[in-house]
């Protein structure tokens, strides 16, 4: 990746990596790769991925609209209903954007245990405290899973829970704020 787009107004302008960690490889996952290799086979000779009719950088307005057919197209294959008047909608799936698929990527990456250095590169942070504060989202699964490995690891460690956690007091001073088990 070596090149992001911005709007001025309603002009898209292609812009440069705000840093030297922005120019980048992004790994695609395979089943995200396969469908845009049958999109690309769709528009062979159009150097952009999602382009207006012409083969340029579609306008925000256009951008905008697209996001918007997308999502209601997401919402209604997922049981949803868009009416013509907004009061009869049945709302399945959030509003979602471009930026929202980003925070994605890095809690999947976080996820799938993808080290925070390799996160911070595919991710483009010149700064890893971004990539550590910002965008690694800790979902309840993923805490459960650390609590879970980290009872497993004690247990391999020291026995049973109420086995470990006795011999574990044994070696601790006697004092009114601790409680044996």
């Amino acid at each position: 990746m070596n090149k992001s787009l911005a709007y001025v107004g309603n002009v898209p302008t292609v812009k440069t990596p705000k840093s030297k960690a922005g120019n980048r490889v992004v790994p695609i996952p395979d089943i995200l790769f396969e469908c845009l290799r049958k999109a690309r086979q769709k528009a062979p000779i159009c150097r952009l991925f999602y382009p207006d009719t012409d083969g340029g950088h579609l306008r925000e307005t256009s951008y905008r609209s697209s996001w918007e057919s997308y999502w209601r197209y997401l919402n209604e294959r997922a049981g949803g209903t868009i009416t013509q008047h907004k009061r009869d909608w049945t709302i399945v799936i959030d509003r979602i954007t471009a930026h929202m698929l980003r925070h994605t990527y890095a809690s999947l990456l976080y996820d799938s245990n993808v080290d925070i250095k390799s996160a911070q590169a595919f991710l483009g942070h010149s700064n890893i405290q971004i990539t550590l504060k910002v965008y690694t989202h800790l979902s309840q699964r993923k805490a459960g899973q650390s609590i879970d490995n980290l009872n497993a690891m004690l247990n391999r460690a020291f026995g049973s829970k109420k086995e470990g956690a006795e011999r574990q007091l044994e070696h601790l001073p006697e004092t009114k704020s601790i409680t044996k088990v």
